[in-house]
């Protein structure tokens, strides 16, 4: 019947990589297929479903963006500096005040 073309099968891995994505398309079908298969929902619902879905997408796609581009420079940081992420903080002792 409909055989998976190997540009087919690419996109679903790479959809695969990305779970935040691939919930989201299946949202967005699903708006899709209940709004034909329903005959219920108006224009004006169907709309306001698919804008919401879409939003949820490009903030979702923009926050995993941001959390990976601040792990990539953290480890640049790491690297190029020699900072550690982690460690316990070495104790000095107690500085004496002024009087």
């Amino acid at each position: 019947m409909n055989e998976l073309k190997s540009s087919d099968i690419e996109f679903l891995k790479r959809l695969n990589r990305k779970p935040h994505l691939r919930a989201r398309m299946e949202a967005l079908l699903n708006v899709a297929e209940a709004a034909v298969e329903s005959g219920e929902m108006t224009a004006d619902e169907v709309e306001i479903q698919l804008r919401q879905q879409v939003t949820n997408l490009g903030q979702e796609t923009l926050q995993s963006w941001a959390v990976s581009k601040e792990k990539i420079c953290a480890d640049q940081m790491a690297t190029t500096f020699g900072t550690k992420k982690h460690g316990k903080k070495k104790f000095t002792g107690t500085q004496h005040s002024e009087e």
